[in-house]
């Protein structure tokens, strides 16, 4: 794709929207947000060591909301030719709801509409969608040249092009463009009976020296991890501490904290963070905040699902709980002025809330000490199991850890943990190291050390 096409698209996408909205308010439907997604690329997939697909594709979905009364209607369609027909089918369908709500407005057009944040690079334009057919056979052949052991259950490599566009009856119409390389492993192990745990990764880069470089760094460390998860022993149980990665803070305990702070959740009374805002909720060893206008991290933008201005927000301080997630309905039924920026979602799906462009801030302690803590504990790898946002319990199994003991790591079969995320995050957090690793280029996150965790081995 060069760079007049992907205008051309862009303009063709924004002057649809524009003059189906223009035809629509002449049908006396006043209320219309049509958000667009677009792209086009290449993927090729890998399952168990071979190569199984490649394909190219170009597509564009438009997301139709239609406000009428305090009622919604949404429909999706990939038909950029009649949209003039999905709104009134839209429109149809929220006329037929019964369950008004004032709230339900869109969102106001910005007094000030931020600068857009296009993460284009010319190196990327033209490029051919081939190239990733060769990105393929350079993660099968170092494989079975370095790595024979590893099979991999799934990867791939994709080129893409996208563009989202927004625009509205309030007067909204922006768009934003991104292009990327990008790749994702899977696999484990495999030594005779011997079978490692599943183990998984991914690069991604805005040009073709930053993919290499992501890709070989991450690739490597993918199939050395499946490797070193040979041999697990069974331990017994023990109380004693967890390690956590990077990259397993999010999916283990921050993740399901962030997801009590929308505002759904709140206002539903679904979440224990009801009524905690400007008190301690987290260690203060923790301090995490948003910032989708870091034009370096490949998750940034100027403007959410509703096109408002995205904003830096600062969510927890030293552990103190400074914000919860806010689209347009949720900021009016709470009585604020307007949103955060934080509705979320694309074209497939009415507006949620939620961060952007997650970061958590480094620690005080230096990562070496928290691998060789005074006493045992365990990296954790991947953790499988069930937690509530309501009440934070979680039980489940750490798959492909490793015990730390003495100076050693050593893989270990699977061990069960239980507890509850917010005493966890709040009363349990020995140490937040000083380095941190930027994951998916787009979320900067420490190490976590926690301690008084009850361990069940199973010897």
């Amino acid at each position: 794709m060069t760079s007049e096409q992907l205008e051309a698209k862009r303009k063709t996408i924004l002057d649809s929207i524009e003059s189906s909205i223009e035809s629509a308010k002449r049908a006396k439907i006043h209320s219309v947000e049509i958000f667009a997604a677009y792209g086009q690329g290449g993927s090729v997939g890998i399952e168990k060591n071979d190569i199984q697909s490649f394909e190219t594709y170009e597509e564009t979905v438009y997301g139709i909301r239609v406000i009428e009364s305090g009622c919604e209607g949404f429909i999706t369609t990939n038909d950029g030719s009649s949209l003039l027909s999905s709104i009134q089918e839209a429109h149809a369908l929220a006329k037929a709801q019964s369950t008004p709500d004032k709230d339900l407005v869109l969102a106001p057009k910005p007094s000030l509409l931020s600068t857009a944040l296009e993460e284009l690079d010319p190196s990327l334009y033209e490029l051919n969608p081939n190239c990733i057919l060769e990105t393929a056979k350079k993660i099968l052949d170092y494989r079975e040249s370095r790595f024979p052991k590893v099979s991999l259950d799934s990867a791939g490599a994709s080129l893409s092009y996208s563009l989202k566009a927004i625009g509205t009856s309030q007067g909204i119409f922006r768009s934003e463009a991104s292009s990327s390389l990008s790749a994702s492993f899977m696999g484990m192990a495999i030594d005779g009976d011997d079978i490692s745990s599943f183990d998984s990764e991914s690069a991604y880069g805005r040009t073709p020296e930053e993919f290499e470089k992501d890709f070989e760094e991450r690739y490597d460390i993918f199939l050395k991890n499946c490797m070193n998860g040979l041999g697990a022993k069974s331990i017994s149980s023990f109380k004693g501490y967890l390690y956590l990665p990077p990259d397993a803070i999010f999916s283990f305990l921050i993740g399901g904290f962030l997801s009590s702070l929308s505002a759904t959740s709140i206002r539903k009374k679904k979440s224990k963070m009801e009524g905690k805002l400007n008190q301690q909720v987290l260690s203060d060893k923790l301090t995490i905040f948003s910032d989708p206008t870091d034009i370096s991290l490949a998750s940034c933008t100027s403007f959410d699902r509703e096109g408002m201005n995205t904003e830096k927000i600062s969510i927890v301080e030293q552990g103190i709980l400074k914000n919860y997630f806010y689209n347009h309905f949720e900021a009016k039924k709470a009585g604020l002025a307007k949103s955060n920026g934080c509705a979320t979602g694309g074209s497939a799906s009415t507006p949620g809330c939620g961060p952007k462009a997650l970061q958590v801030a480094a620690g005080g302690t230096d990562l070496n000490s928290m691998i060789h803590p005074d006493g045992k504990a365990i990296w954790v790898n991947r953790f499988s199991g069930n937690s509530s946002g309501t009440s934070g319990d979680f039980s489940g199994v750490i798959k492909g850890g490793f015990l730390l003991d003495k100076g050693e790591k050593i893989p270990v079969k699977e061990i069960q943990i239980a507890g509850n995320m917010y005493d966890v995050l709040k009363n349990q957090i020995a140490a937040v190291s000083k380095e941190r690793e930027l994951l998916g280029k787009s979320t900067w996150a420490p190490s976590l050390l926690i301690e008084g965790i009850d361990i069940t081995g199973t010897l």
